[in-house]
């Protein structure tokens, strides 16, 4: 029984550190988005030139004026999008994309660890 719980925080571990180190460039993240028709063709082509998408408009609107800045910010300087930076969880928890799905997109499901 231990050997099983042994092997499960294995994977969590595993799981974790791939977590931890993913990232891709924006525009395979806008990319994935598009063909995960998360985000329309406009949004994500306008999300992969760095501006804001309009299908997160309200994210920003629920945000400080100075928070909003700065994601705005962020993102329109970011070439690498990160698997556990803060906006990106925002983001995600914004348009409803859960850990499983950030992961399908970073390619980290099914990955043995």
């Amino acid at each position: 029984m231990s050997i099983i719980k042994v092997n499960a925080m294995s994977e969590a571990d595993a799981l974790a550190m791939r977590r931890s180190g993913a990232s891709m460039s924006r525009q395979s993240f806008c990319l994935a988005l598009y063909r995960a028709q998360i985000l329309n063709e406009p949004d994500a082509i306008a999300a992969a030139k760095g501006e804001w998408p309009a299908a997160l408009g309200d994210l920003l609107n629920d945000l400080p004026a100075a928070e909003a800045a700065e994601a705005r910010i962020v993102w329109a300087t970011s070439p690498q999008i990160r698997r556990l930076h803060p906006l990106l969880a925002s983001i995600a928890a914004h348009m409803s994309i859960d850990d499983a799905g950030l992961d399908v997109i970073f390619g980290l499901n099914g990955q043995g660890g």
